[in-house]
């Protein structure tokens, strides 16, 4: 399952079931549970119905239009009843999220006409931090392919942080930088698909196995938390 909690977004989440190794299919949506959402004061059910994020591209197979506000004193629960299974997960908004100092158009010394966009922000020395950084011209369009870097602080806790895309811009392009701030959970769930991603185009490395925050299952239900700025390449 994936669930992911994002302020004015809804509430969406994705559950489908594991398969034989030799089935042909590539996922079996399961389209009869009992999905309960719960913020410690209202529970909310979910309800089948195929939808798509626009925005990153993702399937989500049950849905309900409340909209969710980031309450980080509060503890979000899911509880999932499906084929005789339980699934239960609990999250929070307590990411410290990364205040962004600046954002430098540098150009490539190669190519003429080629800029790389940076980013440098200062991390937080309170709390372990762990974060996704993107760059690119349509975040917000799922087709896109921007620069995607995750990192987590045990390097540079507590100082200031900086990374560049490659010089994949021209003149004039606007530029989105955005720094997700994800709980060690989120984090550790997107290295180990990458992880698995990779290891199945190997026939020499192990099986990859994922990281997940969920009871009874496998998946992510996590809060979104990020900043951004844009920049106009001049």
């Amino acid at each position: 399952m994936e669930m992911y909690l994002e302020k004015g977004r809804p509430l969406r989440c994705l559950l489908v079931e594991s398969l034989p190794y030799t089935d042909t299919a590539i996922n079996k949506p399961v389209d009869d549970a009992l999905i309960v959402f719960s913020d410690g004061i209202k529970n909310d059910t979910l309800t089948h119905r195929i939808n798509q994020d626009m925005v990153t591209g993702r399937f989500y197979n049950y849905y309900h239009p409340r909209l969710i506000e980031p309450d980080p004193a509060k503890i979000y629960s899911i509880t999932i009843i499906a084929n005789e299974k339980k699934v239960t997960a609990t999250t929070r908004f307590s990411q410290t999220t990364a205040t962004i100092d600046s954002v430098i158009v540098r150009e490539s010394p190669n190519e003429a006409d080629s800029f790389s966009v940076g980013i440098k922000f200062t991390d937080p020395s309170t709390v372990e931090n762990y974060y996704r950084i993107l760059i690119g011209k349509n975040l917000n369009l799922f087709g896109s392919d921007p620069t995607d870097f995750r990192v987590n602080d045990i390097s540079f806790n507590g100082k200031p942080f900086s990374y560049y895309s490659e010089p994949d811009f021209a003149r004039n392009d606007t530029i989105t930088v955005r720094v997700y701030s994800l709980s060690k959970d989120h984090f550790e769930y997107l290295e180990s698909m990458g992880n698995a991603r990779r290891s199945n185009f190997n026939p020499f490395s192990q099986p990859g196995r994922i990281k997940s925050n969920v009871e009874g299952g496998l998946g992510i239900f996590t809060s979104i938390l990020y900043t951004e700025h844009k920049v106009i390449i001049r």
